[in-house]
């Protein structure tokens, strides 16, 4: 018997208690995170390479991680 790994359900369980919170601020995404960890003593760091993609009104928009 070969036992296969369910991905999918792992992701929806993985991501069941959370929530994505977006911000949108005038200064490069760097300097934001740079900024925000200085002020609240976290370690946020930027992953640019995942990306959400948004298509609105014909046009697209992607945000980095």
């Amino acid at each position: 018997m070969k036992l296969k790994i369910d991905n999918e359900a792992l992701a929806e369980e993985f991501f069941e208690d959370t929530c994505l919170l977006g911000i949108v601020a005038p200064i490069k995404d760097y300097h934001f995170c740079w900024r925000l960890n200085q002020l609240l003593g976290f370690d946020f760091r930027i992953n640019t390479d995942i990306e959400i993609q948004l298509t609105k009104k014909q046009r697209q928009y992607f945000f980095y991680l």
